[in-house]
């Protein structure tokens, strides 16, 4: 668990990049390989910037990872650069592994606002075979294409992917253009959607950790593999998180 002096006063910071000769774990700002990771009260930011031509994925890896409440603020990229929000990493399966966003906000950065039409942006791509993302009673601005997520390379993984949306309002947030893969969902039940619930999702941790729903704090859960959280700024706080 870290848990920093506020938004402001707490901040790990970096720049480095592949090009710069870094590995892609040792490039990133932030990165949790460990069971039941927790941060509060801190700002995780990478200083690099899009001129390097890096990924622009925001949230990437393979672990049980659960944000809730969060802020999640979409950067300019340079010209010809799409924005991803998450690329998650599930190779089987059998695995309980992926990325949920839950009751949170995916909006445009001052930087991005005023052009946000002449970018694309979405909210993942099948980083691997069987990527697992949720968006989950979230509130997603215009900037995100309608179609909501972008392929990989070719048809790789668009049938066994897990993505779903459950409730989210906002103009990007409407099912309407959406993709129409195999392994995109409209989940439309609270059944399924409870499948990813924090109490659910984060089992078999839960009675470990005595952890419950955060309600409208905020909570960022990992459980047990590694994520990265390489973006423009990724903070986190107890009343609120900005990605």
């Amino acid at each position: 668990m870290l848990i920093g002096d506020g938004i402001d006063a707490t901040v790990v910071s970096g720049d480095r990049s592949v090009k710069d000769g870094y590995t892609t774990f040792r490039s990133a700002t932030f990165a949790v390989s460990g069971k039941g990771f927790i941060a509060r009260g801190m700002t995780f930011e990478n200083t690099a910037g899009p001129h390097k031509h890096q990924a622009r994925d925001f949230i990437f890896g393979d672990a049980v990872a659960l944000l809730q409440n969060c802020n999640i603020y979409v950067r300019r990229p340079i010209f010809n650069q799409k924005n991803t929000v998450t690329a998650q990493g599930r190779k089987d399966p059998n695995e309980n592994t992926g990325i949920v966003i839950q009751n949170s906000v995916i909006t445009a950065a001052p930087d991005l606002r005023p052009v946000q039409s002449s970018y694309k942006s979405y909210l993942g791509r099948p980083w691997k075979e069987y990527s697992r993302t949720v968006f989950s009673k979230c509130v997603i601005d215009g900037l995100i294409d309608p179609a909501g997520w972008l392929p990989w390379s070719g048809d790789f993984g668009l049938a066994t992917v897990y993505y779903g949306e459950y409730m989210n309002s906002g103009v990007g947030g409407s099912s309407r253009g959406r993709v129409n893969w195999t392994g995109f969902h409209h989940i439309r039940h609270a059944t399924e959607a409870g499948i990813f619930s924090a109490r659910n999702f984060l089992r078999p941790e839960f009675p470990r950790w005595g952890l419950v729903d955060s309600g409208n704090r905020c909570a960022v859960y990992v459980w047990p593999l590694t994520l990265w959280l390489d973006s423009e700024k990724f903070q986190v706080l107890l009343c609120d998180v900005n990605v």
